[in-house]
């Protein structure tokens, strides 16, 4: 954690895994700074929730299709 910690942090919050929880509970037990983690925490869960707000986007717009 200490010498990836970030990129392990990016790509867990990236990942829709619970195992995200453990990254964090490892960064506090190896006192990360906690503005650290918050970086990498939105490095990985803003374009995850990009793509899941473009998929639900899309979805809508695939089911209406069908609909009319």
């Amino acid at each position: 954690m200490r010498k990836y910690g970030g990129l392990t942090i990016t790509v867990l919050a990236f990942l829709p895994l619970p195992v995200f929880d453990l990254a964090g509970v490892a960064a506090g037990a190896l006192k990360m700074p906690v503005h650290k983690f918050l970086l990498y925490c939105a490095l990985g869960k803003i374009p995850k929730m990009i793509l899941v707000a473009y998929a639900g986007a899309y979805s809508v717009d695939w089911v209406l299709r069908f609909v009319h």
